[in-house]
């Protein structure tokens, strides 16, 4: 038989693990014996790992069920078994499935600890546009548009739902036949929040049906944009809007008037018109909101 190369997991299970326990009375079931020992060795390795099934006792034999560049897996049964070289095959399928199935579990428990334990919004969705998989900022996301609601103001459509738009974008990747990276977006919600978003295609398994995973990076709002978008948010004119830009650059009110050409009156009337249309009633509580982007509950600080 040709020998194949056994990936094992850095430890192998404990003797009572109910799996491996399972899979010893199958070998021995399969290969005609009263009882078995499975011996697992790596190398590296300062111990054999050994899982019993039956009764051992008497003279007994080897059965060299697999073996690999730095490992060997064989079943020791009762002198009286004799198994074929149909046998051994199955006996070495059935370990190599095993093994296997410990090996992705592991992988999938590092890989979900990585994903949980990043900054990044992280969804998974199956190709009919469900999601499979959302991480910790993902799952938080999904309730605060529950809860709130998220909307995208900025990236070249109208305003609507983020996960509205997310879902858009995930079924435009499922139908595309291009390349694994689908999408890269940059999106604005309406409370200044900034997301790099990069949409992947994924094959899932070998009937190439897709799955798509979703990224959302938070990026920190570049001052101007939180401008805009508070602009906007509270109608603020094209005085009122210059007034604030200088506010948020630290100028004073003679300063500002000097700025724009007119006289420090004006300038206090335009920052009245600034506390009226934004709910605030300080030049801290107005520069407060502007770095949320206009959303939240006002902090009123004195000035």
């Amino acid at each position: 038989m040709e020998a194949r190369r056994l990936l094992l997991e850095p430890e192998c299970p404990g003797p009572e693990d109910p799996r491996m326990a399972g899979l010893v009375s199958a070998l021995v079931t399969l290969a005609g014996a009263r009882w078995g020992i499975l011996k697992i060795r790596q190398d590296g390795w300062n111990r054999e790992c050994r899982y019993v099934s039956g009764n051992p006792s008497g003279a007994s034999h080897d059965l060299m069920i697999e073996e690999g560049p730095g490992f060997h897996a064989s079943l020791e049964v009762d002198v009286a078994t004799v198994a074929g070289e149909e046998i051994i095959a199955q006996a070495a399928f059935l370990l190599e499935q095993e093994m296997s199935i410990r090996r992705l579990g592991r992988q999938v428990a590092l890989l979900k600890g990585a994903l949980d334990g990043t900054s990044a919004a992280v969804f998974l969705f199956d190709r009919v546009g469900n999601i499979v998989y959302a991480n910790p900022p993902a799952d938080a996301m999904l309730t605060q548009q529950t809860q709130e609601g998220l909307v995208v103001v900025e990236g070249g459509h109208s305003p609507m739902p983020l996960m509205g738009l997310l879902c858009q974008w995930v079924d435009d990747a499922v139908a595309s036949q291009a390349g694994s990276v689908a999408r890269n977006e940059v999106v604005t919600l309406s409370d200044g929040t900034i997301f790099a978003c990069e949409i992947l295609r994924i094959a899932t398994g070998d009937d190439g049906e897709p799955g798509v995973v979703v990224l959302l990076q938070p990026v920190t709002a570049a001052p101007d944009i939180r401008l805009e978008i508070l602009a906007k948010k509270f109608g603020l004119g094209p005085r009122e809007h210059d007034v604030l830009k200088h506010l948020a650059n630290g100028l004073q009110t003679a300063e500002i008037a000097s700025a724009m050409c007119i006289s420090p009156h004006t300038v206090r009337d335009h920052i009245k018109k600034l506390y009226r249309k934004t709910g605030t009633c300080s030049r801290g509580g107005l520069l407060n909101l502007l770095s949320r982007g206009g959303s939240g509950t006002l902090t009123r600080t004195a000035g």
